[in-house]
C-alpha cells in the first residue's frame, strides 16, 4: 500500500515533468522510498492527472509577453516556464512562434551569439562538482555563486548575495548541498581564495587523490555553460535594466551607497528569479553507459 506522503511527493515530481522512471530514482535516492517500477505504474500512476490540458491560445499569448518582459528568453525556456508555472503544455511550434512574433529582436541577437561546444562526458552522480562565481552583475553589487553536478546536470546551489568571494560564505554553500545530495568524487573550481576552504574540505572528504581540481574559469566546462543560459534567460535583462538606470542617471554603480540601495531593493527579487531559474532549467540527462571526462 502506497502511503499518503509517498502520493504527494510522487505528484509534486509529476507535476514538475519529471518522466515516471526519474520520480522512481528520486524516490529511492532522495526519500528512501523502494517500489517497483511496475507496482507504481499499476496503483499510483494511472491516478495522476494528465500534463496535458485544454488551453486559451490567447492565455498562452499574455503570459509569454509577461514572461519574456520579465527576463524570460527563448522557445525551450519559455516552454518550460509556461509549463512549470501556468500549467500549460504547449508544444515547441508554438512557442517558437510565439517568441518569433514577441520577441523577434531577441532571436536575431541570441543567434549571433551562437557557438559549437565540444562534447562533454562524465562517469555518474556526484562524480564532478562544477562550483564557480558569477560576476556579470558584481559591479551593480549583486553577487551570484553556483555549482552544479557534471553528469547530471542538476543545479547544486545557485546563490545571489553581497559577497561571492568570502571563502567561508562559499564553504556553508558548499556544505549545505553535501548534506543534502553527498560528497564528490571529485570538485572543479577556479583558483580563486574564495575557494580555499571547499578545498580543504574536499580533500578530506575524499581519498582520491585528485578529489579537487583546481582550473582556470573558462575549462571549467559545465558551469560556464550554465552562466550562458542564465544570462539568456535572466542575467540580459538585469543587466539591461540597471545600464537604463545608468542611462537615466538615477544610478550611479561606482557610489557605495546607490549599490547598498541596489542589494536592499533588488537582492530579494533576484534570489526569487534564481530559484525560478534553478526549477525551469533543471534538466537531468542520464547517460546510461559509463565513460570518463
Amino acid at each position: 500500500m502506497v502511503s499518503d506522503d509517498t502520493k504527494r511527493i510522487i505528484r509534486h515530481y509529476h507535476s514538475l515533468g519529471y518522466e515516471q522512471k526519474l520520480i522512481i530514482y528520486l524516490l529511492r535516492a532522495q526519500h528512501n522510498i523502494n517500489y517497483s517500477f511496475e507496482y507504481l505504474k499499476r496503483k499510483v500512476f494511472p491516478s495522476l492527472t494528465s500534463r496535458r490540458r485544454q488551453f486559451c491560445f490567447e492565455c498562452v499569448v499574455i503570459k509569454s509577453l509577461h514572461e519574456i518582459h520579465n527576463g524570460c528568453s527563448g522557445s525551450e525556456q519559455l516552454r518550460k516556464v509556461l509549463r512549470i508555472k501556468h500549467g500549460f503544455k504547449v508544444s515547441r511550434a508554438i512557442t517558437r512562434e510565439v517568441v518569433h512574433i514577441l520577441d523577434s529582436e531577441g532571436v536575431k541577437r541570441r543567434a549571433r551569439r551562437r557557438l559549437r561546444r565540444r562534447q562533454y562526458i562524465s562517469k555518474g552522480p556526484n562524480y564532478v562538482w562544477h562550483a564557480d562565481g558569477y560576476d556579470k552583475l558584481t559591479p551593480y553589487g549583486i553577487c551570484i555563486h553556483g555549482c552544479i553536478d557534471g553528469f547530471s546536470r542538476k543545479i547544486l546551489w545557485l546563490e545571489a548575495n553581497i559577497t561571492n568571494k568570502r571563502p567561508e560564505v562559499i564553504a556553508t554553500y558548499f556544505i549545505n548541498a553535501v548534506l543534502i545530495e553527498g560528497y564528490p568524487v571529485k570538485l572543479r573550481t577556479d583558483p580563486g581564495t574564495e575557494n580555499v576552504i571547499i578545498s580543504r574540505i574536499q580533500k578530506e572528504l575524499s581519498p582520491n587523490e585528485k578529489a579537487y581540481v583546481c582550473g582556470s574559469s573558462t575549462s571549467n566546462q559545465r558551469i560556464e555553460r550554465w552562466w550562458g543560459y542564465l544570462r539568456q534567460s535572466r542575467a540580459d535583462f538585469w543587466i539591461d535594466h540597471f545600464k537604463s538606470l545608468e542611462a537615466l542617471d538615477v544610478l550611479d554603480k561606482s557610489n557605495a551607497i546607490h549599490r547598498f540601495c541596489l542589494q536592499y531593493s533588488y537582492l530579494p527579487f533576484i534570489k526569487k528569479q534564481l530559484a525560478e531559474v534553478v526549477v525551469v532549467g533543471i534538466r537531468i540527462g542520464f547517460e546510461t553507459k559509463p565513460r570518463g571526462i
